[in-house]
């Protein structure tokens, strides 16, 4: 990965990125999504994590970070993203699968604008990386407490104020995509991400 200033100098030549729009698939703990445990009345908001990427970090969020969302491209990668332990253990045999508390998968229908497409080695190029850093176990190097490039870049592609988000490969799922959202960037009504329930008992719209 180049150091901040040389990807704060060649983000520019990446944008503006791709307009996506379609569906994404995001899976979230039950208890957390319906806190049936919380002290205090609670709203579901399946697109937020209580204690997530912002406070605790994650791929492309440093801790303290913007606020992210991140959510999958299919059903299993999104599955595999949210409960990594249990998708190793599912591409070996069925029967040492761990068990897990209940998951909930839904769809949220989304549109974006901007969106930096890190799966495409020609952007890989640019920005000094490849799919093997991209992938790499960033836990692991932060209780190491060792540098973590991939927060370098998603901090940089939210600074550049370019993208809505960025497209990047699975580390979870061989093939998989995933796609993080900088919230702050989403602009009405060009850009949002909504939660798709067609009877209602999910709702959140993003921005």
């Amino acid at each position: 990965m180049h150091d901040d200033a040389t990807l704060k100098s060649v983000l520019p030549s990446l944008g503006p990125g791709q307009n996506l729009a379609g569906y994404l698939w995001r899976a979230t703990n039950l208890e957390k999504l319906f806190g049936f445990h919380a002290t205090t009345p609670y709203l579901p908001q399946p697109l937020y994590s209580p204690g997530g990427p912002m406070q605790r970090g994650q791929r492309f969020t440093p801790p303290g970070g913007p606020r992210s969302l991140y959510m999958g491209e299919d059903m299993l990668t999104a599955y595999a993203e949210s409960n990594r332990i249990a998708a190793a253990f599912l591409t070996q045999a069925h029967q040492l699968l761990p068990p897990k508390p209940p998951t909930v998968l839904f769809l949220a229908e989304f549109e974006l604008k901007n969106v930096l497409d890190a799966t495409l080695p020609a952007v890989q190029n640019v920005l000094g990386t490849s799919d093997a850093e991209l992938k790499q176990p960033w836990r692991r190097l932060k209780r190491r407490r060792q540098p973590v490039p991939t927060w370098r870049l998603g901090q940089a592609v939210f600074n550049s104020g370019l993208f809505d988000g960025m497209r990047y490969p699975s580390a979870n799922r061989q093939d998989g995509v995933c796609i993080v959202v900088f919230v702050g960037r989403l602009k009405k009504p060009a850009s949002f991400v909504r939660v798709y329930d067609p009877d209602k008992n999910l709702k959140q719209r993003l921005p």
